[in-house]
């Protein structure tokens, strides 16, 4: 490499990195299917390592199940004294996932990504693990197979959720999973800022630009209302005091057009990080996890879920 020349960045490629025997993962060339996801999660590997290897990744990965399959019996007993009611938002498997990325014995990985991508991770390895049971290849014999797949399997034999919950489509509706596109940035932000091989995102710029749109479209409206204001005030009032109430009732204006200018831009930023998915990118979502499902009874949570919204 020449002088002047700056030197390319080493970027780990997750995916390849993967243990493999009885896995068959949703996406060829990611994990999480957004390589930025990939780069936060293997950011948050390296916070104690930065070797980061399929042995390792096997062994760590693994561990999460594992511990998972340990604390069942404490969230079932849990469970069993939730009222109805409370169940929404108690402990169903989405916040069970969750309290598991905050446990000592996942320190400090796990700790180092959001809820969303900790949970995304343990669902997307779950359906690799369908995936090969689904279609299976060499080696057939379950015992060659990598620690995580087996990890797994004793994680399913043990637990009882309902994987078709409300919990679990009102998290994938509202992009928990972010596996539709560039429009579900605002929601991940935060695992798209970490790590050191990260970039701006191209979705990210654009939400700038356009907020930047916004702010000059605001202030052009703001000194147009402004000039009519003062204009109106020309024609209206005259002398010493008509210039005090001309120069008083334009700074309320100019004020006014200000908080109003703010409020749409406010109204308007959130409306773009807001995620709501359509029925039709959750179902989507629940095959590429590779779960069974009943598509009307899916569908008729995903009513209740838009109606209770609605009131």
């Amino acid at each position: 490499m020449g002088p002047g020349k700056p030197q390319a960045k080493n970027k780990l490629v997750l995916r390849s990195k993967l243990p493999k025997a009885g896995m068959i993962y949703p996406f060829d060339r990611t994990l999480l299917r957004r390589h930025r996801r990939d780069l936060a999660l293997t950011a948050g590997l390296r916070k104690d390592t930065h070797h980061v290897s399929p042995q390792l990744l096997d062994t760590r990965f693994s561990r999460m199940f594992e511990l998972a399959r340990q604390l069942l019996p404490q969230q079932q007993r849990s469970r069993g004294t939730e009222t109805e009611a409370a169940a929404w938002d108690g402990i169903g498997p989405i916040a069970f996932i969750a309290s598991l990325r905050q446990h000592e014995a996942l320190a400090p990985w796990a700790q180092a990504v959001s809820d969303d991508l900790f949970i995304s991770l343990f669902l997307v390895l779950g359906a690799a693990r369908r995936n090969w049971y689904d279609t299976p290849r060499k080696p057939l014999d379950v015992a060659q197979h990598c620690e995580l797949a087996r990890a797994i399997d004793a994680f399913g034999r043990a637990e009882t959720f309902e994987w078709t919950g409300v919990d679990v489509v009102a998290w994938i509706r509202g992009g928990g999973l972010m596996f539709h596109g560039n429009k579900m940035a605002g929601r991940n932000a935060d695992d798209e800022r970490r790590g050191k091989h990260e970039e701006m995102d191209e979705e990210e710029g654009s939400d700038q630009e356009s907020d930047l749109n916004d702010g000059r479209l605001a202030r052009s409206m703001s000194s147009l209302m402004v000039a009519d204001a003062e204009e109106k005030m020309d024609e209206e009032v005259d002398g010493p005091f008509g210039r005090q109430m001309r120069s008083l009732t334009v700074e309320d204006t100019r004020k006014d057009t200000k908080d109003k200018g703010d409020t749409t831009i406010r109204k308007r930023q959130d409306a773009r990080r807001q995620i709501d998915l359509t029925l039709d990118q959750v179902v989507e979502s629940m095959r590429l996890l590779n779960t069974a499902f009943d598509e009307a009874e899916l569908a008729e949570s995903f009513a209740a879920m838009h109606i209770r919204d609605l009131t």
